[in-house]
């Protein structure tokens, strides 16, 4: 199949190849990923500016004043706020790939020489994973300046004011880069659906057969819940993963 990628979606892509197909429309312009934009546009404004416009709503409002408080307090101690550029457009080379992505904050390193930090905002989805795109995005900085050695990459979870980090060097960004070719050679070449809790993520998840059959198979197990010691343990873990998309379908 040909491939729709970005960055961002690294996650999702290695979760289920699927993903990255062509279309869909599940994930859209909805109202939440335009509040996410709001977030991270104001976010961006602040720190470049020293302005902090009040958004209408109050929960924008809280997430900007967290993200920046985060990032001139916790965050400070390892970037050199100096250098930082924010909503920095980058390009991620897997020949004969051309992954864009567009990095919320990037700064050289407080602490080491050759060094550089990248953070993402997160201003919904909860605790989902993001490993992957921080890594395509330290990954990118890299291509773009060869005299990089490594990352500190931090995920900011605007909802819970807290911050995650990990470092990420050259050597381990060349065998992940490697990785990631083999992956999306895989997803080129075969079809590979992979449901789970990170369906909810997806564009395709109005359309995705597999999905679809999950969910079927859920409403099967709610049909016989009122049976005694009807419904398995596994069963039960089956409708805590889908349990989401099944109420959003009835």
């Amino acid at each position: 199949m040909s491939l729709n990628l970005r960055i961002s979606a690294l996650d999702l892509f290695k979760a289920c190849p699927e993903s990255a197909r062509p279309g869909g429309s599940a994930s859209g312009d909805s109202a939440f990923a335009l509040r996410g934009q709001v977030i991270h546009k104001t976010i961006a404004h602040a720190l470049r500016t020293g302005l902090r416009h009040q958004a209408t709503e109050p929960d924008i409002d809280t997430a900007v004043d967290t993200a920046l408080a985060q990032i001139r307090g916790g965050i400070a101690q390892y970037a050199d706020l100096a250098t930082m550029q924010t909503e920095k457009e980058v390009i991620l080379y897997s020949s004969p790939w051309e992954i864009k992505g567009h990095l919320d904050f990037v700064a050289d390193s407080a602490e080491h020489k050759r060094w550089i930090v990248v953070v993402d905002y997160k201003s919904g989805w909860g605790d989902a994973p993001c490993g992957e795109q921080l890594r395509g995005y330290a990954a990118a900085m890299m291509q773009e300046r060869p005299e990089i050695e490594g990352a500190t990459c931090i995920v900011l979870r605007l909802d819970k004011g807290l911050y995650k980090r990990f470092d990420f060097t050259r050597d381990e960004a060349v065998a992940w880069l490697r990785d990631l070719g083999h992956r999306i050679v895989a997803a080129e070449s075969a079809v590979e659906y992979s449901p789970g809790e990170h369906c909810n993520r997806c564009k395709h998840r109005d359309t995705c057969v597999a999905l679809r059959g999950e969910c079927q198979t859920g409403l099967a197990v709610l049909a016989a819940r009122a049976e005694p010691n009807a419904v398995t343990l596994e069963q039960l873990g089956h409708l805590m993963v889908f349990g989401p998309e099944i109420e959003r379908r009835l």
